[in-house]
């Protein structure tokens, strides 16, 4: 197709036509979208992840019987909620993958025999541990799932079982809450499921409002197992409902509240780990 000069003078200048209608200049338009990028820099907000919404489209990718929606994504992690739709092959990957059971129940399977767990039960797979997952009953169970670093569902595997780094850990929520907390405080108390120089996993049972404070040196990020929460920054106020993921970052200040006369079950992971002793409290 020819283009006469005139219509292609016209077509040049609609861009700075269309600037010039709406009062700014290229100029002025790069300068916004720098400030608006410095703007986000110094106005962190929470990321909110709604399970319900997320599980009503197309799943980010579909491997091994499981289809994964990815959640949250950085240079060290990802967090995904996973729905095991059949039993899957097993599987060996060279990342740590963790799960949180929020829905129904799974069968794991691993050298040494199977478990089944069902809702809040935490799952652990070290780099080199061979694995296969299977719902049990007639709804296919949802997981929350933590991968450190992201793992590439398509490559081969590239351990065996002798480049295990550790073993793996399968425990349901009961045998968790058994134990003796790691903190009991009159506001929450928590166990640690899963610490390491790369992570952080623990469960969190938050009985009261939880004071301001901010983490000044990592993001913080929690699903909500059971129960009705909020978590508010100076900003923000958003209402958690169960498999609600947030994530926090770095510095923002933010502090939680329970709505109703149930404690809320959290699990939280962090990738990396935040020094709780550089925790500063707001108020």
């Amino acid at each position: 197709m020819t283009v006469s000069r005139r219509e292609f003078l016209i077509s040049a200048s609609l861009p700075v036509v269309a600037l010039a209608l709406f009062g700014c200049s290229a100029q002025d338009t790069a300068a916004t979208s720098a400030s608006d990028a410095e703007s986000a820099k110094s106005n962190p907000s929470l990321l909110l992840v709604e399970k319900d919404v997320l599980v009503g489209q197309e799943p980010t990718e579909k491997v091994a019987g499981q289809s994964i929606w990815a959640m949250h994504e950085t240079a060290t992690s990802r967090s995904s909620l996973v729905r095991i739709d059949s039993a899957t092959t097993k599987s060996v990957h060279a990342a740590t993958r963790m799960h949180v059971v929020l829905e129904g129940a799974v069968e794991v399977t691993l050298a040494d025999g199977s478990s089944t767990i069902g809702h809040g039960g935490f799952i652990q797979i070290p780099t080199g541990i061979e694995y296969s997952l299977a719902p049990i009953g007639v709804d296919a169970p949802i997981l929350v799932g933590f991968e450190v670093p992201r793992i590439d569902f398509s490559a081969a595997p590239s351990m065996g079982r002798d480049g295990a780094d550790s073993s793996p850990r399968v425990r349901a929520l009961a045998d968790i809450v058994f134990d003796v907390p790691g903190w009991d405080d009159p506001s929450d108390r928590g166990w640690t499921l899963a610490k390491s120089d790369e992570l952080r996993v623990n469960l969190v049972e938050m009985r009261s409002e939880l004071r301001s404070h901010l983490h000044p040196d990592a993001d913080h990020s929690l699903v909500l197992l059971s129960g009705k929460a909020r978590v508010v920054t100076p900003n923000e106020e958003r209402t958690l409902s169960v498999g609600s993921y947030v994530s926090i970052p770095a510095g923002l200040a933010h502090k939680y509240f329970v709505d109703g006369s149930e404690p809320a079950m959290f699990v939280s992971f962090d990738a990396p780990a935040y020094d709780s002793s550089k925790t500063v409290y707001l108020d």
